[in-house]
């Protein structure tokens, strides 16, 4: 008869995953006993009810299989890994703006030009991942395009700076023009107000006020009473706006002017042959009664961000200070600041107007201070001229032929 005996050695407990591994493999020996023994099979001529010499099967012993090492034993075939997410799409070195998806469609600005809001409800502001600066987020309006060509004015206002994000390349031809500044008796720029800033001290009893420092130091304000005296300047190239001047003192002082706004470009390529400009507004004459004047507000931040920044002859990239006010006479209203409009030329100072107050500051141009406002002459004092911005670029070596105020740092 078949003696087929299938049983293990319980002297060692394996692990309860190799204990499954292992009763596996038993129930297969086991079938594989039944299938090889020769249970009852006759040989030639065998009468019915006699073995007939069968032959007995052999006996099947486990033990042989318990002897395995359960390491040994088969091992299921761990799952695949799930396949890598894709990186998403970003771009830039300094600022770096990541996307859900690599832009497709080409922005451009002609005709007679536009104007974009930052605000954070602003429909002209592209969904983006993220955007940081430094590795710090930084909070931006950014338009992003395959690539941007501009043949007229961009004009950009709002609480958040501008970020133009190409794919591709830049292009700023003559014509065109990026506009971030502030001017007095007009919408700040984009990005005005954005950061800290070193106040300094405020004048008191009609003396001026100073102007606004960022990238290099606004001036001090004269005398009528007190003088304004500057802040420090704010080291390093985050994308911010300029530091606003101060008012000026006395029964009806001028106001200050406020910082220039903050644009940057991220693209594989720049050619500038137009004009970006982030400079600060002019301060504001003292009205009368011999009152001190506004400080001029100091340039913005400019950020070009390119492995391949071109600046041809005709380009002009400044972040310049708006002029200082002039202080009042007793009746006579003094001159205001004027807002610049030059890359290589400084705001001048309001003067000529009231008589006896001092004449106000100019604003800084290339690597100058603002300059400071001139004592009173029996009026209010006049104000100092904003500092300048910064202008920073990441390309170590790149093409500049062009006017940059202040210089590329």
């Amino acid at each position: 008869m078949c003696d087929i005996r299938c049983h293990a050695d319980r002297s060692v407990e394996p692990p309860r995953a190799a204990r499954k591994r292992y009763h596996g493999v038993m129930l297969r020996a086991c079938a594989l006993g039944l299938l090889v023994a020769a249970c009852g099979f006759r040989a030639a001529g065998g009468a019915a009810g006699d073995d007939g010499g069968a032959i007995d099967a052999p006996i099947v012993d486990a033990s042989d299989i318990d002897a395995l090492p359960v390491d040994a034993l088969p091992v299921d075939a761990a799952p695949d890994a799930p396949p890598p997410v894709d990186a998403l799409p970003c771009y830039g070195s300094d600022i770096v703006v990541c996307l859900a998806a690599a832009p497709t469609t080409p922005y451009a600005v002609g005709g007679g030009g536009t104007t974009v809001s930052t605000a954070a409800s602003s429909s002209e502001c592209a969904a983006v991942a993220s955007v940081t600066q430094g590795g710090a987020p930084l909070d931006a309006c950014v338009i992003v395009a395959s690539s941007i060509t501009i043949d007229s004015t961009l004009r950009a206002v709002g609480a958040r700076p501008l970020v133009l994000l190409a794919a591709g390349t830049v292009t700023l031809n003559a014509t065109g023009v990026i506009d971030v500044a502030s001017r007095r008796g007009d919408i700040p720029g984009a990005g005005q107000g954005t950061g800290a800033c070193n106040a300094g001290t405020a004048p008191t009893s009609g003396g001026g006020g100073q102007g606004g420092s960022l990238g290099t130091l606004g001036g001090n304000g004269g005398t009528g009473g007190t003088g304004g005296t500057r802040g420090a300047v704010i080291a390093g190239t985050a994308l911010r706006g300029g530091c606003a001047g101060a008012n000026g003192a006395g029964a009806a002082p001028g106001a200050r002017g406020v910082g220039g706004g903050a644009v940057a470009i991220v693209a594989t390529a720049i050619s500038i042959n137009g004009t970006i400009n982030a400079s600060g507004a002019g301060g504001v004459g003292g009205a009368n009664t011999d009152s001190g004047a506004g400080g001029g507000g100091s340039g913005g931040t400019i950020v070009l961000d390119s492995p391949a920044l071109t600046i041809n002859g005709s380009g002009r990239v400044f972040a310049n200070g708006g002029g200082g006010g002039e202080g009042s006479g007793n009746s006579n209203t003094g001159g205001s600041g004027a807002n610049p409009t030059l890359a290589d030329t400084a705001a001048a100072g309001g003067f000529d107007g009231s008589g006896s107050g001092g004449d106000g500051g100019a604003g800084a141009v290339g690597t100058n201070s603002g300059s400071n406002g001139i004592n009173g002459n029996g009026g209010g004092g006049g104000a100092g001229g904003g500092g300048g911005g910064v202008v920073h670029a990441t390309d170590a070596t790149p093409t500049s032929s062009g006017v940059v105020s202040p210089p590329l740092s």
